[in-house]
């Protein structure tokens, strides 16, 4: 009994052929996210002067009282960036499975799943030449003669320079951003067995199953360049009384002078790689072959079913920029008084001047060259080649 046991289950040869594989891949390459900055700096520059000549009553002769000041700011700034490439590839799989059927009773079951993500970065980056915040500033009073003024001439002079030169460079070229998702090459066989003469029975499925997915993001741009963004301040207050309430016995100059300069420049350029990203490259070839029989013929019960599932996407970008040449805001700005005399004026002449220049130049250059964008969703190709028995196929 028990050889006949033995003869039997190795004639039926139960069992099932039953293979599984699963790849999963991450990948992340990034040289973006960087920030760059030539120039960050404050600066500020001020002179505070008073000048007086005489006492409450006045000098007993001549008065004179002058304020003399100069202010000036120079900052520049250059900023340069070059980001080396970046490749991201998630997921590379080549699967090879076999499944010879050599039993009467028994299924076939293959499945394989590739998964794969890529980002590839070299954007995302923030470079600024000069971002400096320059004040140049005066607080001048003078004064020639008391309440009753002096006894003969009396000159007050208040003059200013005050100036920024605001300058700023920046640079960038970005690298190029090369992402894969996921590269698949798949090949099942799956094959009954053979009966020789004496024909046979054999009952069984056959299935194959396959899932392809990539996601691929490939990044060079997003990027903001800025030449200049500095905030010049350029002010002038000035106070010039030459006399008292009576005014001076002779002749009376009162005097302001002011120069306030902004000259801000600014020069940005732009430059990304090229950025290629593909989701799913996915070869799969499926082979099914039922049994053969020999002269004896015989009966296969079984399916043969093959699913294949190829999934990708893709984002490729170089733009999304802002590039700008000078974006600094400038102020220039005179406050003047200038009183020669009293309520019953001078002895003699009377001269009362303010004189204000109130300059701003700002100039800016912004160039952008963006490199090209591909991307490719999904490229399948599949082969899928299913054989039915040479007898009987249910």
């Amino acid at each position: 009994m028990s050889s006949f046991i033995d003869s039997l289950v190795s004639f039926l040869a139960l069992g099932d052929q039953d293979a599984t594989v699963d790849n999963f891949g991450y990948a992340t390459s990034n040289t973006g996210h960087n920030d760059v900055t030539g120039n960050d700096s404050d600066n500020f520059a001020a002179s505070g002067q008073s000048s007086k000549a005489g006492g409450v009553f006045g000098p007993g002769g001549d008065a004179t009282a002058a304020n003399s000041s100069s202010n000036l700011n120079i900052s520049n700034g250059s900023a340069a960036l070059l980001t080396g490439s970046a490749s991201a590839v998630g997921n590379v799989a080549d699967t090879q499975i076999a499944q010879l059927g050599g039993g009467l009773l028994g299924d076939q079951d293959a499945s394989v799943m590739n998964f794969g993500v890529a980002d590839a970065n070299t954007g995302h980056n923030d470079v600024t030449g000069n971002d400096s915040t320059n004040t140049a500033t005066s607080h001048q009073d003078a004064s020639a003669g008391g309440i009753f003024g002096p006894g003969d001439d009396a000159t007050a002079v208040n003059s200013a320079q005050n100036a920024n030169l605001s300058d700023g460079t920046a640079v960038l070229k970005t690298g190029n951003a090369s992402a894969v998702g996921n590269v698949a090459e798949t090949n099942i066989f799956q094959s009954a067995p053979s009966f020789g003469s004496g024909g046979g029975i054999y009952i069984g499925d056959q299935e194959a199953n396959v899932y392809n997915y990539g996601d691929a993001t490939a990044n060079t741009g997003h990027n903001t360049v800025t030449g200049n963004d500095s905030t010049n301040t350029a002010t002038s207050h000035q106070d010039a009384s030459a006399g008292g309430i009576f005014g001076p016995g002779d002749d009376a100059s009162a005097v302001n002078s002011s120069a306030n300069t902004n000259m801000s420049d600014g020069t940005a350029v732009a430059q990304t790689g090229d950025a290629s990203a593909v989701g799913n490259v996915a070869e799969t070839n499926i082979a099914q072959s039922a049994p053969s029989f020999g002269s004896g013929g015989g009966i296969y019960i079984g399916d043969q079913e093959a699913n294949v599932y190829n999934s990708g996407s893709a984002n490729a970008d170089t733009g999304h920029n802002t590039v700008t040449g000078n974006d600094s805001t400038n102020t220039a700005t005179s406050f003047q008084d200038a009183d020669a005399g009293g309520i019953f004026g001078p002895g003699e002449d009377a001269t009362a001047v303010n004189s204000s220049t109130n300059t701003n130049m700002s100039d800016g250059t912004a160039v952008l060259e963006t490199g090209d964008a591909s991307a490719v969703g999904n490229v399948a190709e599949t082969n899928i080649h299913q054989e039915a028995g040479d007898d009987f196929d249910f």
